[in-house]
């Protein structure tokens, strides 16, 4: 099932590199019954962690809405509409490069706990493992997830509605 995505505003155009910069991006994926959809990744030496599904925009992607269409499908055969983009953080990736990504709020009317058609779920690998969740948004689900970023934790904490963040543009 291909995930279907539908902007309630204008298509971001975009390169997949600015200057130095590379472009992710991710989904605050809310389901109907207002739950968060993350993954969780289990990998060798370091701590569990969850992250918003997502990843990086790619030369065939028309804009930043597609990137997250085609990302949403590989990691949790999900199907969302996209409604605004709230949070962005640059950061180091590579020695000399810097990542830029870029976290929209979504309604995700479906998805598959059992994952997408993604490459990590294609080659299963014990040092490096990655299960669909979904979490409650209420303050102490949201503190005791490990999710990252820590900051947009925290403004999911303050907002007591993801569809409230205010937009931003970058």
């Amino acid at each position: 099932m291909a995930a279907i995505l539908t902007v309630t505003g204008v298509a971001r155009r975009r390169p997949v590199r600015i200057g130095c910069v590379g472009i992710r991006v991710r989904a605050l994926a809310i389901t109907d019954e207002d739950k968060l959809v993350v993954i969780r990744r289990e990998r060798a030496g370091r701590s569990t962690y969850r992250v918003f599904p997502g990843g990086g925009v790619q030369q065939a992607d028309d804009d930043e809405v597609s990137a997250l269409k085609r990302e949403l499908e590989e990691e949790i055969a999900g199907v969302a509409t996209v409604c605004q983009l709230v949070y962005s953080i640059d950061r180091p990736s590579n020695p000399g490069e810097m990542e830029r990504e870029n976290f929209y709020v979504c309604r995700l009317h479906s998805f598959s706990p059992s994952g997408g058609s993604g490459s990590e779920w294609k080659h299963a690998d014990l040092d490096n493992r990655y299960f669909v969740e979904s979490i409650d948004l209420d303050e102490v689900s949201l503190r005791a997830s490990g999710l990252l970023p820590g900051d947009l934790v925290e403004m999911l904490v303050a907002s007591n509605d993801p569809f409230a963040l205010p937009a931003i543009n970058v």
